[in-house]
């Protein structure tokens, strides 16, 4: 196995990192004038992807390895490539009302909810094979999916309520039905086992384990908030205000909270590209089938974390390990069986105890396969 290290020096790296690993790409459906559109906080310039052929856009959901964005309209489920392109109906003239809507890709499967029907719907990533999942409701608006917990989950507008089945729609149950008034979109984080909702009544975003309990305000000065969507590996949550016309970003638990862009005066859903861009993947593509690569941290110098991340074209055994400049182990931050891909880890300047170490340069050890490559992190407090 082959090593490549980007960059030849410390400020070529920081120059380097950002557009390739950029913030994310965000997606979102407008209903006041009806449009599809697109920006970054790399490029806070805003795209319009889709102008045409919409009537109210509701849902959004997207497919980055395939391209694809899907959205729902008044009577239509549809999708198109990321440009805009090749605009297709999948599901038109059975909905009513169709609202939420999340994607299974890895089982081939859209789901969505169906506000004047009071139903969960699935399909086909082609619209084919139509079935109803859940009828009667009151409202179904949000809706999420954990796949690996085999659980969806979703708000009821008119019930005030939120609740949760299996994905075929068995074993309803309730989960919050109190303390929410205007309840429109709903996010889930499995791997700390936490939902997030948006509240457009009380203006706040809150919070709760996945059976309902230890309900917290998270947000509690966002005006009519919509379209929440969560980044949980870097730890932000996003949504639209559609008071103040704009969509922000904050900490998951509601810290350091900022304006991305303005002048937006519907966003209803939005949706997030968390996929590298089409650069690095023709970068690693275009190299050698057994090259690996470290890519200096970022920020760097850093206060108060810094983003670690590296490619491997083939899964192997990985150790990420952080010295300081007398040699010591300080921080272990991998050390097991990693898959072929991109990753991405951060780090917040902590020991293995969680103590914050001083300012200085520390060293980043990689191992795998009996190689070894080292960069360096500058914390400044």
């Amino acid at each position: 196995m082959k090593m490549r290290y980007l960059g030849g020096s410390l400020f070529i790296l920081m120059c380097y990192v950002s557009p390739v690993f950029g913030q994310p790409g965000i997606y979102w459906v407008d209903d006041i004038v009806d449009k599809i559109q697109t920006a970054s906080a790399d490029d806070p310039e805003i795209k319009d992807i889709i102008t045409s052929r919409l009537a109210r856009p509701s849902g959004i959901a997207l497919d980055p390895d395939n391209q694809k964005m899907y959205w729902t309209d008044r009577y239509k489920v549809q999708r198109a490539n990321f440009d805009g392109s090749d605009i297709q109906d999948l599901v038109a003239g059975t909905p009513d009302t169709p609202t939420g809507l999340e994607l299974d890709l890895a089982n081939g499967r859209m789901y969505w909810t169906d506000y004047g029907e009071g139903e969960i719907l699935r399909a086909g990533m082609d619209g084919s094979q139509v079935e109803v999942l859940i009828s009667g409701l009151e409202g179904p608006v949000g809706l999420a999916l954990d796949t690996d917990g085999n659980a969806m989950y979703w708000v009821d507008q008119v019930s005030d309520k939120i609740r949760r089945s299996r994905l075929d729609g068995t074993q309803i149950e309730d989960l919050v039905t109190s303390g929410v008034d205007g309840l429109r979109e709903i996010d889930l984080d499995p791997g700390q086992g936490k939902m997030y909702w948006a509240d457009f009544v009380t203006d706040k975003i809150q919070r709760a384990n996945l059976d309902g309990s230890q309900v917290e305000d998270i947000i509690s000065d966002a005006l009519n908030p919509n379209g929440i969507e969560l980044d949980p590996e870097n730890g932000k949550i996003y949504w639209a205000d559609r008071v103040e016309d704009h969509i922000a970003r904050a900490n998951l638990d509601g810290s350091e909270q900022e304006v991305l862009f303005a002048d937006i005066p519907g966003a209803v859903s939005l949706d997030l590209d968390l996929t590298p861009s089409a650069t690095v993947k023709e970068m690693f593509e275009n190299g050698e089938p057994d090259d690996f690569a470290l890519i200096q941290n970022y920020p760097n110098p850093f206060n108060p974390e810094t983003t670690i991340r590296y490619y491997m074209a083939q899964a192997a055994v990985l150790s990420l390990k952080i010295y300081n400049l007398k040699g010591r182990l300080v921080r272990t931050l991998v050390n097991r069986y990693i898959p072929a891909g991109v990753h991405q880890i951060q780090w917040n300047g902590a020991d293995e105890s969680g103590q914050k170490l001083p300012s200085g340069m520390y060293l980043l050890y990689l191992r795998s396969n009996g190689y070894t490559q080292t960069s360096k992190l500058v914390c400044i407090r």
